[in-house]
């Protein structure tokens, strides 16, 4: 059996209680190493620059100009896989975000059997 990658981890929600929370769900599942918490896409960008990310958790309604949708492009063209977040399951929503392929979905409130399937499925 191989040894799992460690994975970088950055997470992007404006909610800093909410990403406070998955910051520590991952941190008890195993030895990832949650980069940074970015409150916006601006913030996001300055992190994904001076870090090596093999992972992003991204909300899809982020405030400001770009939204998580708009923002998984530019994740995308960079190679980064990433799992949306969201609390929403407004269907034309998810067919938006369906059509970025995503890793997958975690709904909030996170449960940690989602947030390690999500981590697993980044590993392979």
């Amino acid at each position: 059996m191989t040894e799992l990658e460690i994975m970088n981890v950055l997470i992007v929600e404006d909610n800093m209680m909410t990403s406070v929370h998955l910051e520590h769900i991952i941190s008890q599942i195993g030895e990832h190493n949650v980069i940074g918490l970015a409150d916006c896409v601006p913030a996001a960008r300055e992190i994904l620059q001076s870090n090596k990310i093999s992972l992003v958790f991204l909300d899809i309604n982020l405030e400001g100009e770009i939204d998580g949708i708009e923002y998984s492009k530019e994740l995308t063209n960079q190679g980064i896989p990433f799992v949306y977040i969201s609390a929403y399951s407004d269907q034309d929503i998810l067919d938006k975000a369906i059509k970025t392929n995503p890793l997958g979905f975690v709904k909030k409130p996170y449960r940690t059997l989602e947030v390690l399937s999500a981590i697993k499925l980044a590993q392979k």
